[in-house]
C-alpha cells in the first residue's frame, strides 16, 4: 500500500531574547494539518491532534555537533510510538501516537507539559510556537520498548517524528 511521509519537525527558531535562558521551539508540520490546540490550565497541558491517519515509523536528530541526521526506524508496528522530548527539569513535548492499530485508525497526538504553544492562524495549524529552556533529551519508544535515546549538547538542534500516513506493514 502506498502512502506518504510527513515529517513533523520540531527545532530551535533562533536565539531567542539575548539574555534569556529560553529559546523559540517550533513545531512544523507542511504536509499535514493538526486540530484546533486545546489548553488545560488547571493541569498546565497542551494537546493537539493531526487531521489525517497515519503510523509513526522513524524519528531523526540532528544536534549541532552531528553533521548529518541520526536515523532510527520504528521495529514494532504493532505497538503505538512515541517520542519524548524533555527541555529543563520540568517542561517536555510528546509526539504520540493514538487509536486503533488493527483498525488502521491511528493519529498523531502533539502534547506538552508546563506549557502552551501558540500557533498564527486559528483553527488547524502546521505551525506552532513556544519559548522553552534548553532540549535536554530526546527519547522514542516502540510500546514502553525504548528504541533511542539522544542527549543534546547543543542549541542547534531539530527533532522530526516522521508520520507514515498509509499503512506500515507487520510482520509475519
Amino acid at each position: 500500500m502506498s502512502g506518504q511521509h510527513t515529517p513533523v519537525i520540531i527545532k530551535t527558531g533562533g536565539d531567542g531574547v539575548p539574555g534569556s535562558p529560553e529559546a523559540e521551539v517550533l513545531i512544523e508540520s507542511d504536509l499535514m494539518y493538526f486540530t484546533e490546540f486545546v489548553w488545560d490550565p488547571a493541569r498546565e497541558l497542551w494537546e493537539s491532534h493531526s487531521t489525517r491517519s497515519g503510523r509513526i515509523d522513524e524519528l531523526s536528530t540532528s544536534d549541532g555537533e552531528q553533521p548529518d541526521p541520526d536515523y532510527t526506524k520504528q521495529p514494532f508496528p504493532q505497538e503505538l510510538a512515541s517520542a519524548k522530548i524533555e527541555f529543563g527539569p520540568a517542561n517536555y513535548l510528546i509526539a504520540r501516537e493514538e487509536g486503533d492499530i488493527t483498525g488502521h485508525n491511528v493519529v498523531l497526538v502533539i502534547e506538552s507539559s508546563g506549557f502552551c504553544f501558540s500557533v498564527k492562524k486559528p483553527g488547524n495549524w502546521k505551525k506552532a510556537s513556544a519559548m522553552l529552556p534548553p532540549i535536554t533529551n530526546v527519547m522514542f519508544l516502540g510500546g514502553n520498548e525504548r528504541l533511542f535515546r539522544h542527549d543534546f549538547t547543543n542549541a542547534d538542534w531539530h527533532v522530526g517524528v516522521h508520520f507514515f500516513r498509509g499503512l506500515i506493514p507487520t510482520e509475519g
